[in-house]
This record gives C-alpha cells, sequence and structure tokens, in this order.
C-alpha cells in the first residue's frame, strides 16, 4: 500500500531537515542591548499667571464666560447669585459659630481652673473650635472667587448691553447715508 515515493517528494523533505539542522547548529543570536543614553525630556511649558495675562477669559462649567451669549449668561448669572448667597450664608453661620465656640472654651477654661470640669472636656472643645476655625479661610477664599466670576459675569454682560445699543446707532447713521447718497 506503500505509494513510490518520487524523487521530488525526496528532496524536498531532505531539503526542510537541512534548514532545520543548520538552524539548530548555529548558536542563538543575542540582541545587543540598546546603549543607555541620557533620554532628554523637554521642560514643561511656562506657566504665566492669569494676572500678568491681564484679562484671560475664565472657563465655568466647561464654557467660557467671555464667549457665551447673553441667554447663557443671565442663567449663569442667577446660578451664581444663588450660588453665592448659599456660601455667604454659610460663612456667617460658620462664624458665629467660631464666636460662640471661643466663649464656650473660655467658660470651659474658668471651670477647669475651678476643677469643676476635666482637661478631657476642655480640650474636646479647643478642638471644635479649632476645626471650625480652620474652615473659615477656605469659605472666605470660595466666596471671593464667586464675587470674582459675578464681577466678570456682570462686566460680560454690561458689554453686551452695550454693544447692543451702539448697534442700533450705527445701523440708523449707515441708512441715513444710504438714503442721501444717489445711485
Amino acid at each position: 500500500m506503500l505509494r513510490a515515493v518520487t524523487p521530488v517528494f525526496l528532496s524536498l523533505v531532505l531539503l526542510a531537515l537541512a534548514v532545520k539542522q543548520s538552524e539548530a547548529a548555529q548558536p542563538a543570536k543575542k540582541k545587543a542591548p540598546a546603549p543607555k543614553q541620557a533620554m532628554l525630556v523637554p521642560p514643561p511649558p511656562p506657566s504665566i499667571p492669569t494676572t500678568l495675562l491681564g484679562q484671560a477669559p475664565i472657563i465655568l462649567g466647561g464654557e467660557i464666560i467671555e464667549y457665551m451669549n447673553k441667554d447663557s449668561l443671565t442663567a449663569l448669572k442667577a446660578k451664581m447669585e444663588v450660588q453665592l448667597a448659599r456660601q455667604k450664608k454659610h460663612l456667617d453661620e460658620d462664624r458665629q459659630s467660631t464666636a460662640e465656640k471661643k466663649k464656650r472654651l473660655e467658660n470651659f477654661e474658668q471651670l477647669l481652673a475651678e476643677g469643676v470640669v476635666s482637661k478631657k472636656e476642655v480640650a474636646a472643645v479647643r478642638d471644635e473650635a479649632e476645626k471650625i476655625e480652620e474652615n473659615l479661610p477656605q469659605l472666605e477664599d470660595t466666596v471671593k472667587e464667586l464675587e470674582s466670576r459675578m464681577a466678570r459675569i456682570n462686566k460680560r454682560l454690561n458689554s453686551l448691553n452695550t454693544a447692543k445699543n451702539k448697534n442700533p446707532e450705527k445701523q440708523k447713521t449707515a441708512r441715513a447715508e444710504n438714503r442721501s447718497t444717489p445711485h
């Protein structure tokens, strides 16, 4: 049942075996490691404070205030007014709470001197007063930032209003000039 092996088939098999043996006989080529060079990293881009740039656009909620239309600005202004009022109220409450905690701390220190309360109670009251007092600068900064944003929004709205008021005058004068010139 064996067929006769053709000489072409036999030569192909022998050629394949010879190639495999020659590959096995050759030592594995080692890749030379890449020379370790100092990689130069470009410096970060310079940061320019916005105060030096003048009136840099402020991105608020994904939009730049200077490029918003009047309707969007009025809606944003309404939201910002609510947020600003809420933050101011929160700041006033924290200021009152801080004053109350300081008075309470003074009372506890007097009671400690008299021996009525323990040092742990005084320390707990002191910690409460310090925690509230630590939050005050952050809240004040938030209020200042919101006021600054409101000022930018108001400035942009005013510029839009003045531009709108100036345009009809220009249009009227342009129409009058067109009427007066003969065609």
